[in-house]
């Protein structure tokens, strides 16, 4: 609607198979933007102060100050939407109108696993909706892992 007032079409976001997926994304960043910017208060001014006295460029204190400082924070919040992003469930179950007999959305454009796994479930496929509850919980295990693997180099390095 608000690109209309602008002269823009307007975007049919839960309508068009292309888009739908970017309804829900505004939600999990606000929820990461207020962790990083914890993040960023609790970095001390006296780092930034004595790198500025030592000569220090703006860029050379983003680099050498706030993305070291702000490393532990930021690897909470990829595993954190990582994690959040494989259990995704109500929004788009919401969004897309779903029933228990028919969900996804348009063409599956938001079928996401845990949905897929309730849907079999309360369609009476319960076999079939533990296995795919056990692997998706293996996946997040093996994905966080990952992640922790993948911090713990990086650190050696």
């Amino acid at each position: 609607m608000m690109l209309g007032w602008i002269g823009a079409e307007p975007v049919s976001f839960l309508n068009d198979t292309g888009t739908m997926l970017y309804a829900d994304v505004w939600v999990s960043a606000g929820f990461n933007m207020v962790i990083i910017l914890a993040g960023l208060k609790n970095i001390p001014a006296d780092l930034y102060e004595a790198a500025r006295l030592d000569g220090a460029s703006k860029l050379q204190q983003v680099i050498h100050i706030t993305l070291p400082m702000l490393a532990p924070v930021m690897f909470f919040v990829l595993t954190y939407s990582v994690i959040s992003a494989m259990q995704v469930f109500d929004k788009p179950w919401l969004l897309t109108g779903s029933s228990f007999s028919e969900y996804g959305g348009r063409r599956g454009a938001l079928l996401f696993p845990v949905m897929d796994m309730m849907g079999r479930a309360f369609g009476v496929q319960f076999g079939l909706a533990s296995a795919y509850g056990f692997l998706l919980t293996l996946a997040i295990i093996l994905v966080t892992a990952l992640l922790y693997a993948l911090r713990s180099w990086s650190n050696r390095r």
